[in-house]
Protein backbone atom coordinates (compact mmCIF):
# COMPACT_ATOMS: atom_id res chain seq x y z
CA UNK A 1 0.00 0.00 0.00
CA UNK A 2 1.40 3.56 -1.02
CA UNK A 3 1.67 6.00 2.02
CA UNK A 4 -1.12 8.40 0.40
CA UNK A 5 -3.43 5.43 -0.04
CA UNK A 6 -2.80 4.63 3.73
CA UNK A 7 -3.56 8.33 4.37
CA UNK A 8 -6.56 8.22 2.80
CA UNK A 9 -8.02 4.82 4.47
CA UNK A 10 -11.54 4.88 5.54
CA UNK A 11 -12.97 4.33 8.99
CA UNK A 12 -14.69 0.99 7.97
CA UNK A 13 -11.66 -0.28 5.74
CA UNK A 14 -11.44 -3.57 7.26
CA UNK A 15 -13.08 -6.08 5.67
CA UNK A 16 -14.37 -10.00 6.19
CA UNK A 17 -13.37 -11.69 3.22
CA UNK A 18 -13.81 -15.63 3.98
CA UNK A 19 -13.53 -17.47 7.38
CA UNK A 20 -10.75 -15.75 9.03
CA UNK A 21 -9.55 -13.93 6.33
CA UNK A 22 -9.37 -10.53 6.12
CA UNK A 23 -8.49 -7.41 3.98
CA UNK A 24 -7.85 -3.87 4.06
CA UNK A 25 -10.02 -2.14 1.06
CA UNK A 26 -7.67 0.67 -0.60
CA UNK A 27 -9.50 3.03 -2.19
CA UNK A 28 -8.57 4.65 -5.26
CA UNK A 29 -4.49 5.02 -5.91
CA UNK A 30 -2.32 6.11 -8.21
CA UNK A 31 -3.51 3.73 -11.20
CA UNK A 32 -7.27 4.81 -9.99
CA UNK A 33 -7.75 1.22 -8.95
CA UNK A 34 -9.77 0.06 -5.92
CA UNK A 35 -8.27 -3.24 -4.08
CA UNK A 36 -8.55 -5.48 -1.20
CA UNK A 37 -4.70 -6.31 0.17
CA UNK A 38 -4.49 -9.32 2.63
CA UNK A 39 -3.45 -8.95 6.59
CA UNK A 40 -2.73 -10.86 8.95
CA UNK A 41 -4.40 -10.96 12.86
CA UNK A 42 -2.00 -8.28 14.14
CA UNK A 43 -2.93 -5.70 11.19
CA UNK A 44 -6.62 -6.65 12.45
CA UNK A 45 -6.05 -5.54 15.45
CA UNK A 46 -4.03 -2.21 14.83
CA UNK A 47 -7.08 -0.99 12.71
CA UNK A 48 -9.46 -1.65 15.06
CA UNK A 49 -7.13 -0.03 18.12
CA UNK A 50 -6.85 3.19 15.19
CA UNK A 51 -10.68 2.95 14.95
CA UNK A 52 -11.40 2.84 19.00
CA UNK A 53 -8.82 5.76 19.30
CA UNK A 54 -10.71 7.67 16.35
CA UNK A 55 -14.49 7.22 17.94
CA UNK A 56 -12.78 8.82 21.26
CA UNK A 57 -11.41 12.09 19.16
CA UNK A 58 -12.73 15.35 19.73
CA UNK A 59 -12.64 16.35 16.64
CA UNK A 60 -15.73 15.20 14.19
CA UNK A 61 -15.52 12.21 12.40
CA UNK A 62 -14.64 12.95 9.20
CA UNK A 63 -14.80 9.13 7.78
CA UNK A 64 -10.93 8.45 7.52
CA UNK A 65 -9.01 6.10 9.94
CA UNK A 66 -6.49 8.57 10.40
CA UNK A 67 -6.83 11.83 11.43
CA UNK A 68 -6.11 14.79 9.72
CA UNK A 69 -7.04 18.11 11.40
CA UNK A 70 -4.59 19.88 9.51
CA UNK A 71 -5.15 18.39 6.18
CA UNK A 72 -3.76 15.12 3.62
CA UNK A 73 -0.89 16.41 2.76
CA UNK A 74 -0.05 17.52 6.18
CA UNK A 75 -0.89 13.55 7.25
CA UNK A 76 0.88 12.40 4.97
CA UNK A 77 4.66 14.19 6.17
CA UNK A 78 3.73 13.60 9.72
CA UNK A 79 3.87 9.70 8.15
CA UNK A 80 7.20 10.17 6.73
CA UNK A 81 8.60 12.18 9.46
CA UNK A 82 7.40 9.30 12.13
CA UNK A 83 8.85 6.47 9.86
CA UNK A 84 12.31 8.42 9.34
CA UNK A 85 12.19 8.51 13.80
CA UNK A 86 11.22 4.91 13.80
CA UNK A 87 14.30 3.77 11.78
CA UNK A 88 16.67 6.01 13.25
CA UNK A 89 15.53 5.08 16.85
CA UNK A 90 15.60 0.91 15.98
CA UNK A 91 19.39 1.68 14.67
CA UNK A 92 18.87 0.86 11.28
CA UNK A 93 21.64 2.60 9.23
CA UNK A 94 20.58 1.93 5.86
CA UNK A 95 18.14 4.38 3.83
CA UNK A 96 14.43 3.07 4.26
CA UNK A 97 11.76 4.25 2.69
CA UNK A 98 8.08 3.32 3.40
CA UNK A 99 7.22 1.71 -0.13
CA UNK A 100 9.67 -0.79 0.59
CA UNK A 101 7.89 -2.31 2.77
CA UNK A 102 5.06 -3.02 -0.19
CA UNK A 103 7.52 -5.34 -1.45
CA UNK A 104 8.50 -6.85 1.78
CA UNK A 105 4.94 -6.98 2.76
CA UNK A 106 4.55 -9.35 -0.40
CA UNK A 107 7.48 -11.58 -0.27
CA UNK A 108 5.97 -12.22 3.11
CA UNK A 109 2.37 -13.24 1.67
CA UNK A 110 3.58 -15.05 -1.38
CA UNK A 111 4.21 -18.26 0.66
CA UNK A 112 1.12 -17.99 2.77
CA UNK A 113 -1.33 -17.29 0.03
CA UNK A 114 0.40 -19.32 -2.66
CA UNK A 115 -0.83 -17.36 -5.60
CA UNK A 116 1.95 -15.34 -6.77
CA UNK A 117 0.11 -13.81 -9.95
CA UNK A 118 -2.72 -12.22 -7.94
CA UNK A 119 -0.31 -10.76 -5.26
CA UNK A 120 1.89 -9.17 -8.06
CA UNK A 121 -1.37 -7.69 -9.36
CA UNK A 122 -2.66 -6.14 -6.15
CA UNK A 123 1.01 -4.50 -6.21
CA UNK A 124 -0.18 -3.15 -9.86
CA UNK A 125 2.98 -5.00 -11.23
CA UNK A 126 0.98 -7.23 -13.42
CA UNK A 127 1.61 -10.94 -14.09
CA UNK A 128 5.02 -12.22 -13.30
CA UNK A 129 5.65 -15.78 -14.61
Amino acid sequence: MRIGECADLSFDCLRLVGPDDWAIHVPLGKLKTERLVPVDSFVCRLVNRLRLLRSQDPLPADGFLLARPSGRYALIRKLRTFWRDMVATVGIAKRIVPHQLRHYAASRTMPRVGVCGAVHRQLNRGYAA
